[in-house]
């Protein structure tokens, strides 16, 4: 679907920012809306789907992208654009995704990173007041419940920045490249060891025989490998006196 303020880009896109919202559409409903998706690598040792688009603002062409997963049924909005404009860019791409009946209503977004209470409780307008809680996926795929409230990533890097005194921008490029760094020093083989804080390493499990919990059948599994974290006597300790 193309309207006159949002249009579709074919094939990988360089669409570049961060992710900017969690909405609870996969990519066969972002493909039915006209999204073309194409695989890329998603910066974590793994692959994901991307779509490009572009949607008009103030005058002004906006470049947004879509990020999905096989078999999820979220997606990630990405977002470029200055840091402290990013929540305020990202309402607006959001509301053009609904004036275009891309999205079906207001309550398929389930975060707006940044945004401190559910979108769906304020028309997508950035209020000024904390919420009591937020939306997040369960561990069981597709469903959406209410929980307290978490430090998400924009809040660590705004609490990275306070604490080392580094701005916003670079502490968001430096707790980017860390993540990047285990993840690909897992991807190796590699165990990430910080002294006191823990351990990243990765768990290896060979091929087995199991079976099937409706008919007994034996089911072949294939061998993986997970990552595991470790925690470290300092950050036990930490935990310990916070709940004291």
């Amino acid at each position: 679907m193309t309207t006159a303020s949002l249009t579709w880009r074919d094939g990988q896109d360089t669409t570049t920012g961060s992710v900017a919202a969690t909405v609870a559409r996969d990519e066969t409903a972002w493909t039915s809306a006209g999204a073309t998706f194409t695989t890329v690598d998603d910066g974590l040792g793994g692959q994901a789907r991307f779509a490009g688009g572009a949607v008009e603002l103030d005058g002004q062409s906006t470049d947004f992208g879509v990020l999905a997963y096989q078999d999820d049924d979220v997606s990630h909005l990405i977002v470029g654009g200055p840091y402290d404009d990013r929540i305020a860019l990202t309402v607006k791409v959001l509301r053009e995704l609904l004036a275009a009946s891309i999205l079906p209503s207001p309550d398929v977004v389930l975060e707006v990173i940044g945004l401190p209470r559910p979108p769906s409780d304020v028309a997508l307008d950035p209020p000024q007041e904390p919420a009591p809680a937020r939306r997040r996926r369960s561990a069981s795929r597709g469903a959406v419940k209410r929980y307290e409230p978490r430090m998400n990533k924009t809040e660590l890097i705004e609490a990275i920045a306070k604490d080392s005194g580094l701005t916003r921008a670079d502490s968001s490029r430096a707790l980017d490249s860390m993540l990047t760094t285990v993840a690909k020093t897992l991807k190796k083989g590699d165990d990430v060891a910080i002294t006191g804080f823990g351990k990243f390493s990765v768990v290896k499990r060979g091929a087995r025989t199991g079976r099937n919990p409706q008919t007994g059948e034996p089911v072949k599994i294939k061998a993986s490998k997970n990552p595991k974290f470790t925690a470290g006597a300092t950050l036990k300790n930490a935990v310990a006196a916070r709940r004291k």
